[in-house]
């Protein structure tokens, strides 16, 4: 009994404190676009980037921060200027207590896509809050935000001379100083006058009997057309590692392929693009879905705060090849 555990017994007990009082006021009559936040609040926004190219997009990003509730705020309505498209926003929010107070955060982000260059400026409205320290209303508020909009990026290659044009200037060039030397050595190529459509007239024979055999077997494999090139921009964008790239990778190869096989302008802001194809008597649904996953692809490339991009992206490559089938 010496080494073994001490004597014991349990007791259950009750413990009780003195109840506490709380007193809630009534909040005096609200102002126009109250939304329920009490504390003491300040309101910031940021614009990045603030310059984009026509195509691009930028991303508002609104923080309301201080002590108090903001359980119940509504994300501000921010009004879109003329020519910029604002989609709805994501929100994030979170809680934490320092000491008997409460800070809360709400951050919004919000996608603006300019449809026009030049300078637009976007109003965010203030966000009322009552002061109980105060007691009176009062309002956070931020400066409008400019974004700049530049014409949209040349396409690679489109400030060189066409192959065309140099071909004509080649040809004319060379027709030129063939009539010259014949004019003074006529009698030097007199023969070769005789002999030439005979040779033309083999090589053109020859060269059918070997390109007709590999057109047949391998025409697939070497076509230079739009749907081809757009299949080959798509697997590039599967192997982009960075999402906001591959988006943008895929929106441009859509871009490319809607000016070579519908001739819609790269330019052509893509709420247009189902208008645009129907009239020239492409599938309707598939306009409008190849709409719907432009529109799905701005949350993908510039919406940070998702936190896995990996699916989206393989579900819009897969709606893109069951859309290329059908918009040939």
């Amino acid at each position: 009994r010496f080494f073994g555990p001490p004597l014991s017994r349990s007791e259950q007990l009750l413990l009780r404190t003195d109840p506490k009082a709380v007193e809630v006021r009534p909040l005096p009559p609200a102002p126009p676009g109250f939304g329920g936040a009490v504390g003491d609040l300040s309101l910031a926004a940021q614009l990045e980037p603030r310059e984009v190219r026509l195509g691009e997009a930028a991303t508002l990003t609104l923080t309301l921060a201080g002590e108090g509730n903001l359980q119940a705020v509504q994300p501000p309505p921010v009004a879109p200027a003329p020519g910029v498209e604002v989609l709805p926003p994501q929100q994030h929010g979170e809680e934490k207590m320092q000491g008997t107070e409460i800070h809360g955060s709400r951050t919004w982000s919000f996608v603006v896509i300019p449809g026009r260059t030049g300078r637009h400026e976007l109003q965010v409205p203030p966000v009322s809050f009552f002061d109980p320290e105060t007691g009176q209303y009062r309002t956070a508020s931020v400066a409008p935000v400019e974004l700049t909009t530049l014409p949209r990026a040349p396409q690679p290659g489109s400030g060189e001379p066409s192959l065309h044009g140099i071909r004509s200037a080649s040809f004319a060039g060379s027709a030129g100083g063939a009539a010259g030397g014949l004019v003074t050595r006529w009698r030097d190529l007199l023969p070769w006058l005789f002999s030439l459509p005979w040779a033309l007239a083999l090589l053109v024979v020859l060269a059918r009997r070997r390109t007709m055999p590999a057109a047949t077997a391998g025409e697939e494999a070497a076509d230079p057309s739009a749907e081809a090139r757009l299949q080959q921009r798509l697997g590039e964008a599967r192997t982009e590692a960075r999402p906001r790239q591959a988006a943008a990778q895929i929106e441009e190869a859509w871009r490319e392929f809607l000016a070579a096989r519908w001739d819609i302008p790269c330019a052509t802001h893509s709420a247009r693009w189902s208008a645009m194809l129907e009239e020239r008597g492409a599938d309707p649904e598939a306009a409008r879905e190849l709409v719907q996953l432009v529109d799905d692809l701005h949350y993908l490339r510039y919406a940070p705060q998702l936190s896995s991009t990996d699916t989206l992206r393989g579900e819009a490559l897969d709606r893109c090849r069951r859309l290329v089938r059908r918009l040939r």
